[in-house]
C-alpha cells in the first residue's frame, strides 16, 4: 500500500512517502513516517497517523470516519503548489456548492503535539486539536477546538459552523483568545503583541455577513 500510495502521487504537486503501515486493515490503517513534499522538498512530516473508518457504511451511502488521530510531527512551512496566479473578473464569494455523491461523517479529528516551525508560524509553536466534520446534501458542519502553545503561552479557539448549501448560509460560533505575546498577534503583525480574546457569532449569507 505504500509503494502504491508513493507511485501515484509522484507526478502530483504533494508527494506522499509513508515508512510503514500496519493495522487491521482495512477498517484500521496505523501509519508511521509519512512525509509530504512539494517541488521545494518535504514541508511536513508526521510520525504517527491512525485512521479508523467503517467500509460497511459505505453501502448505505456515506463515508464513515470513525477517527483520524495524529500523534506528533512537524510541519516547516505551507506548501507551494506551483498553481499560477488566476487573472479575471473577480466574482462575489458564495457557500453553495453542488451535493455531494455520498454523505460524509468525521467522528473525531485528533491532533496531539504537531510542531509548527518559526517559517510557518512566525515563531514556534506546537498544535493540538479535536475536531468534528460532516458533509450531506442538506449541511455541512464543523466543531471543536484547536489550541497553539508558543513561547508567549496557549491560544485556542472554539467553532462551531454550520453551512447550508441550498441557499449559501453559514451559522457560525467563534470564540478565539490568547495570552500576551502568542501567536495571533504576530501573525496579525501587531506592536507588543498584545492578549487577544474574540467571540463571533452569525447566521446569514456571505453578503448579510
Amino acid at each position: 500500500i505504500a509503494s502504491t500510495v508513493e507511485a501515484s502521487t509522484a507526478d502530483g504537486p504533494v508527494r506522499v512517502r509513508i515508512d510503514r503501515i500496519a493495522g487491521a486493515l482495512p477498517v484500521r490503517l496505523d501509519l508511521e513516517g509519512v512525509h509530504l513534499a512539494d517541488g521545494a522538498g518535504e514541508f511536513a512530516a508526521l510520525d504517527r497517523v491512525r485512521l479508523v473508518w467503517s467500509p460497511l457504511a459505505l453501502l448505505g451511502g456515506t463515508v464513515a470516519v470513525d477517527a483520524v488521530e495524529v500523534d506528533g510531527g512537524r510541519v516547516l512551512r505551507a506548501p507551494e503548489t506551483g498553481e499560477p496566479a488566476t487573472s479575471g473578473p473577480v466574482t462575489a464569494p458564495t457557500l453553495k456548492f453542488p451535493a455531494p455523491p455520498v454523505a460524509v461523517r468525521l467522528a473525531t479529528l485528533r491532533v496531539a503535539g504537531l510542531a509548527l516551525d518559526r517559517q510557518l508560524a512566525g515563531q514556534a509553536a506546537t498544535l493540538d486539536a479535536e475536531l468534528q466534520a460532516s458533509v450531506s446534501k442538506a449541511s455541512a458542519t464543523a466543531r471543536g477546538w484547536v489550541t497553539a502553545s508558543g513561547t508567549g503561552g496557549t491560544g485556542r479557539l472554539d467553532l462551531d459552523l454550520a453551512v447550508v448549501p441550498a441557499d449559501g448560509t453559514l451559522r457560525a460560533e467563534l470564540r478565539a483568545s490568547e495570552p500576551e505575546g502568542g501567536l495571533v498577534a504576530g501573525l496579525l503583525g501587531l506592536p507588543d503583541r498584545p492578549p487577544l480574546s474574540l467571540t463571533l457569532t452569525g447566521d446569514g449569507t456571505l453578503a448579510a455577513w
